[in-house]
């Protein structure tokens, strides 16, 4: 990922070096990931310099956590970010971490 004017902390919050702000965290989908909206370039419009990012993949990307074949939280909770709380596994596991955690159920959106 070449984007050189943002960092992530070890906590998962992401950092806009170039105006000194964190970046506001959004909800991605229906299970509590959480996404940020990374710009370049002056860019408005989406596209290669405007993009959404799930910060665990940032996380796991700067902290070198093999993401592959699925990127789990390990505690169950979708929006907890920080690098203890994520690790490679495969869907099974992911799956049975969800059931035994209880945390698969989709946020209710009125929506």
């Amino acid at each position: 990922m070449d984007w050189n004017d943002f960092s992530v902390s070890s906590w998962g919050r992401v950092y806009n070096q170039k105006c000194g702000r964190l970046m506001r965290p959004w909800p991605k989908g229906d299970y509590g990931h959480l996404k940020v909206a990374l710009r370049r370039n002056g860019e408005q419009k989406r596209g290669e310099d405007f993009k959404d990012y799930a910060i665990h993949r940032i996380v796991a990307a700067a902290f070198n956590i093999p993401s592959e074949p699925e990127l789990r939280h390990v505690n169950g909770i979708s929006w907890d970010n920080t690098v203890e709380n994520l690790v490679a596994g495969t869907s099974r596991e992911n799956h049975e971490d969800m059931v035994k955690q209880g945390s698969g159920l989709r946020r209710h959106n009125p929506d």
